[in-house]
């Protein structure tokens, strides 16, 4: 039996830590280390990165004045690109009195999407396939 330095309450000699929240540093702990496996966090997509120069402006153009979701297909995000693609076919179909106003908002995202991503890519950060801006 010992005592603590702190409060001087009795302790046996295999505690780690006294009532008063003293940790003994002589006292081995009692608890083994594990070697169980580092948890991964999950992907939702495959990563994308692209080396050297990546215009954003050029990813803009694509997204824009192309095709829309084109930028998307130039930041390699492919999927992302096609349901854009599909969104702005089926607004155009579908919506007949709006139409014109989902294309512009339509453009403006998918633009500024891929203006952002491109600028990501090219400080090196390697991205989702599907991350927005």
């Amino acid at each position: 039996m010992k005592s603590c330095p702190k409060c001087g309450g009795d302790r046996s000699d295999d505690e780690t830590f006294c009532l008063c929240g003293h940790r003994f540093p002589d006292a081995e702990p009692t608890a083994t280390k594990t070697n169980y496996p580092r948890a991964t966090p999950k992907r939702t997509g495959k990563i994308v990165g692209v080396a050297g120069k990546h215009p954003p402006i050029l990813a803009v153009f694509f997204s824009v004045l192309c095709v829309l979701g084109g930028g998307q297909f130039y930041n390699r995000q492919s999927g992302k690109g096609l349901i854009i693609f599909a969104y702005g076919l089926a607004a155009a179909m579908l919506v007949a009195n709006l139409w014109l106003v989902t294309l512009v908002v339509l453009l403006l995202i998918s633009g500024t999407d891929a203006y952002l991503i491109a600028q990501r890519l090219n400080r090196g950060e390697t991205v989702d396939e599907y991350k927005w801006f």
